[in-house]
């Protein structure tokens, strides 16, 4: 009976490390009203993530682009990659959104797929593939 007991509490600890769920958010409502602030001129005009996502458990922003491999994702080794992997895996054939991965270092806090209209061209640090932003540098890429 003992054995059966720790065989259980061990499958339950062993799956629960890898299927853990990263939740997906909504932020383009917010993007949008942050443009049209920045279209009228407006010096106060920032981007609420608040609502949808707490601002102090992540401190980078990693922007997949359109067309991204996912083995130049997986390089980065994020934790826990499986929750996205599909994700990765769906815009390396699509150019209507970006994936937005908020992180909190190497560890994935929350996702997002941002439409490609809502985001200013701007060349990928790594060619093709993604930028890796912090958050206090968030806004220059939507101005």
């Amino acid at each position: 009976m003992r054995k059966a007991i720790y065989c259980a509490l061990f499958m339950l600890l062993f799956s629960c490390r890898y299927n853990l769920k990263v939740p997906e958010i909504d932020i383009n409502t917010e993007i949008t009203a942050y443009q049209k602030n920045i279209g009228k001129g407006t010096d106060t005009a920032t981007i609420d993530l608040g609502r949808k996502l707490s601002l102090d458990k992540w401190n980078y922003l990693l922007i997949v682009h359109p067309y991204a491999q996912e083995k130049d994702i997986e390089q980065l080794h994020l934790k826990p990659y499986q929750s996205i992997k599909n994700e990765i895996e769906n815009i390396g054939s699509s150019d209507f959104y970006y994936l937005f991965i908020f992180l909190s270092d190497k560890n994935i806090v929350a996702y997002s797929k941002v439409r490609s209209s809502l985001v200013y061209p701007f060349p990928s640090t790594h060619p093709g593939s993604f930028n890796l932003i912090k958050k206090n540098e968030i806004s220059s890429i939507f101005s």
